[in-house]
């Protein structure tokens, strides 16, 4: 299946497209960029915007090193 995000843009149940379980086949759907460029910045769930900042913070740790061969 192809999910879409769970928004009024997009379908109720967030299915865009779904074959038939344990059947080996290519398929296709579409996703309008447009319209999942308007519901990141200003859809009904909006994560990044409304996190709480004055609650948690990333801090990044050292940067790892790359192994040597």
């Amino acid at each position: 299946a192809v999910f879409s995000p769970s928004d009024f843009a997009f379908p109720h149940d967030a299915v865009l497209n779904e074959t038939t379980p344990n059947t080996e086949m290519i398929f296709f759907s579409d996703l309008d960029y447009t319209r999942l460029k308007l519901v990141r910045s200003e859809g009904s769930v909006t994560n990044l915007k409304d996190r709480r900042t004055d609650l948690f913070s990333l801090k990044w740790r050292k940067k790892l090193k790359k192994k040597q061969k």
